[in-house]
């Protein structure tokens, strides 16, 4: 089930949807909730590294912070 449920204020919204059963038309949906609300959250995901890290490239270049660690050596980017 997808479902993007508003929070107090319209200020973030809450999205029900298994980010591994990821759509094109979902994240057209999900980024429009983003540019809508300005803060989307996912609750009760279970991605492996590598989905969570190509999960975040559909938003951009995932950033190396230098003042934290990575997960591992192979996924330096998830911090």
């Amino acid at each position: 089930m997808f479902r993007i449920i508003p929070q107090k204020n319209n200020v973030a919204a809450e999205i029900s949807c298994d980010l591994n059963k990821l759509t094109n038309y979902k994240l057209k949906q999900i980024i429009s909730a983003l540019n809508n609300y300005g803060l989307v959250y996912f609750r009760k995901q279970k991605l492996s590294s590598k989905s969570y890290l190509n999960f975040a490239k559909k938003f951009g270049v995932p950033a190396n912070y230098p003042r934290l660690k990575g997960l591992n050596s192979k996924y330096p980017k998830i911090t």
